[in-house]
């Protein structure tokens, strides 16, 4: 890139950021030698960037449930989560580069290594009932999500000790140093509630004005909202769409204006619509299948060891999801593992080595999602070439699964956390229990102690070695975020990178 290219590329930032008007930036295009027609046009560009109040978004999510709740710190499915992330905020958040940022914390850090944690708070929040945020609502919040639910009890549990310095300050104590702890507070189940636990009453972009589980959920655009710069709809409908042809259909027809999970099988179609365009980006999610230690044929490690090493994952990645992922690695670590799962001969050793007659059940999920029946597919024909007899059925019809297909959405410490320390409060492989869990969890807290981001990356790939080799999860591919949407929304460039397991549509998307 010229000098002139970089100097235009910058002032087209600034107008889009509004740091400068049209016209300055017009006149400092001119000053490099392009001429009227093409400033004009780079200015008419970079102004397409800025968004614009206003207008009312209808979302058709793929996910809900009956069983969910308008509880912005309960876990859910995808209308409750979006709610949660719209609704709701957290004392640290990531920015559109991926760089941990604080949010209802203004500042926060440790000076010990990571044994204390100190967070000062930003003055002026106020929850939408009006009340102004306290550290009384920040330790109310804490002690709240780490009793109700269970996915978040593992980093919940590394907290010893919390207490307020003042009203606007909260020290943590935890047990054991922690470098990275703060980043773990992210997660949208850590959003903070006023101190009576109203459930509804966020201090996010928007406000909650219905919910109805399992069918919708109504948002309206908060007037008093404390971040700059987010939260531009005025008003936005999530409608439940778990068939994936009505969604495909809603947005082509324009009875919406957005979709996620896409499938992958209808891509191609939907690019070639004038009226609907994509947004695919690497996220945290996964498929994956549950193999319980603690009882069941799969108790036996050598039968574990067998469906791994049968499984094709480039195969998976190619037929379920069309290659809009990557191959994973049987532990949820974007880290090279540095394991070679594909191995048929290993595969029938092990196999033979079980002693395994009869079938087993792989049971697939109440709520279907892209790719999860090719997935369950695939992993039977790889069993069945390897002389295990996988039988795939529905959930509902399956009294005594051996194997279960599901989709994670999460990678990393948080996820290591929530699931696999022996403190994770859900652990669908019964891993926790085992001497494995013990050698990982000490691998991980290794990890931790460390603030050199090359040392940790190693220590957690041993870490993330230890589970792929001797956990109770075959995860062989990672798929990406596919949207749909009306060409009349926009987005920010800064979206297509970002932290992998959020993608903030309603808080930084307008209409164009």
């Amino acid at each position: 890139m010229t000098k002139r290219e970089t100097y235009i590329t910058k002032q087209a930032k600034r107008l889009s950021k509004g740091q400068i008007d049209r016209r300055r930036f017009v006149m400092s295009a001119l000053a490099t030698g392009v001429t009227m027609p093409t400033a004009m046009s780079l200015a008419s560009r970079a102004e397409a960037a800025i968004p614009k109040p206003g207008g009312h978004l209808r979302y058709g999510a793929a996910m809900a449930l009956a069983t969910d709740r308008a509880d912005l710190s309960f876990s859910g499915s995808g209308v409750a989560k979006i709610v949660h992330q719209a609704c709701g905020d957290t004392l640290v958040d990531y920015d559109h580069s991926g760089t941990l940022v604080g949010a209802l914390a203004d500042q926060f850090g440790s000076d010990d290594g990571g044994l204390t944690w100190v967070f000062d708070l930003r003055r002026g929040v106020t929850f939408h009932s009006g009340a102004e945020l306290t550290a009384d609502d920040v330790l109310a919040s804490l002690t709240f999500v780490a009793r109700v639910n269970p996915s978040v009890r593992g980093v919940a549990g590394l907290i010893a000790d919390a207490r307020r310095d003042g009203d606007a300050r909260v020290i943590l104590n935890l047990h054991q140093p922690h470098q990275n702890f703060a980043a773990l507070l992210a997660d949208p189940h850590f959003n903070i509630l006023p101190k009576d636990q109203s459930a509804m009453d966020g201090t996010g972009a928007y406000r909650l004005q219905r919910f109805e589980p399992g069918v919708s959920a109504q948002l309206i655009r908060n007037e008093n909202d404390w971040r700059f710069g987010r939260g531009h709809f005025d008003s936005i409908d999530i409608r439940a769409m778990p068939d994936a042809g009505l969604r495909q259909s809603a947005v082509m027809n324009g009875e919406v204006d957005v979709i996620d999970d896409v499938d992958p099988r209808v891509l191609a179609m939907l690019s070639n619509m004038t009226n609907v365009d994509i947004f695919e980006r690497q996220g945290a999610r996964h498929h994956l299948i549950h193999m319980r230690l603690d009882r069941g044929p799969f108790a036996d490690p050598h039968l574990r060891a067998a469906l791994k090493a049968a499984v094709n994952r480039q195969t998976i990645l190619d037929e379920a999801v069309l290659g809009h992922g990557s191959v994973g690695h049987d532990a949820p670590w974007f880290i090279e593992p540095s394991v070679s799962p594909y191995d048929p001969d290993k595969a029938r050793w092990h196999r033979a080595a079980s002693g395994l007659s009869g079938p087993v059940t792989l049971a697939l999920p109440d709520q279907d999602f892209p790719g999860a029946k090719a997935t369950a597919s695939l992993v039977a024909r790889a069993a069945s070439d390897i002389g295990l007899d996988v039988r795939v059925q529905a959930l509902a019809d399956s009294t005594d699964w051996h194997l279960l297909v599901g989709q994670g959405n999460g990678y990393g410490d948080a996820h290591f956390a929530a699931h696999y320390m022996p403190q994770s409060g859900v652990c669908e492989t019964g891993w926790v229990t085992t001497k494995a869990a013990e050698r990982f969890s000490a691998q991980v807290q290794a990890a931790r102690c460390t603030s050199d981001e090359s040392i940790q990356n190693a220590q957690m790939s041993n870490a993330a070695r230890t589970l792929a080799r001797d956990g109770g999860m075959l995860l062989p591919i990672w798929a990406n975020d596919l949207f749909a949407h009306a060409t009349v929304l926009a987005r920010p460039t800064e979206a297509l990178s970002g932290h992998p397991s959020a993608v903030r549509i309603l808080d930084s998307w307008w209409f164009s």
